[in-house]
């Protein structure tokens, strides 16, 4: 008995460890990401203005995420929907950020996210079923997309993202080349 129960607070701390972590991270990312304000020195002494910020932003993305948690009950559905619009507009400018660093712009990946997870979102609203589970977060009744659809935006999205991406690129002017860097020192000429 006190095994089982200590097993089971240990799983309602790691719970509450993990929540409190993406809560704060998530207003973490909105305060300095999307809105853009940066850590300043405090003349008092004392307080961080940018965590006090943090700290406000917290209630607002808990009770989106209650939202969020009320409309869509099934934990598994509301992680897929998050890893599919990752998928959709992350995964693209990553890779060939990595592997194709000498025609990525900062417009291609913009266009890329843009696209992928727009298009993720209109058919994740258009689609019934979300992975075998009634759409109860957003679905708009239409004739053109059925429940037979369900599954493959995960696998259209970010080969649309990908198509995006890559004409952007290629119709985007070349970045110029890098100069070397021009020395102070005078050349000497060498006699033999």
């Amino acid at each position: 008995m006190f095994l089982t129960i200590l097993v089971l607070s240990a799983i309602v701390a790691a719970s509450c460890s993990t929540a409190n972590g993406v809560i704060l991270g998530t207003a973490c990312v909105v305060v300095r990401n999307i809105a853009g304000l940066e850590q300043q020195a405090d003349p008092g002494g004392g307080r961080d203005p940018l965590l006090r910020r943090v700290r406000f932003t917290m209630p607002l993305v808990v009770g989106i995420a209650i939202f969020f948690a009320l409309r869509v009950p099934e934990t598994g559905i509301l992680l897929t929907l998050a890893f599919d619009l990752m998928l959709a507009g992350l995964v693209v400018p990553f890779v060939l950020g990595h592997w194709w660093s000498a025609r990525i712009t900062a417009a291609a990946a913009a266009a890329s996210i843009a696209v992928g997870v727009t298009l993720r979102l209109v058919l994740f609203a258009l689609t019934p079923t979300f992975y075998g589970v009634e759409n109860t977060l957003l679905h708009i009744p239409n004739d053109l997309i059925g429940a037979r659809f369900d599954g493959w935006p995960t696998l259209i999205c970010p080969v649309v993202s990908l198509a995006v991406f890559v004409a952007v690129a290629l119709l985007a002017p070349r970045p110029a080349p890098a100069s070397e860097p021009q020395s102070n020192v005078a050349a000497v000429p060498v006699e033999p």
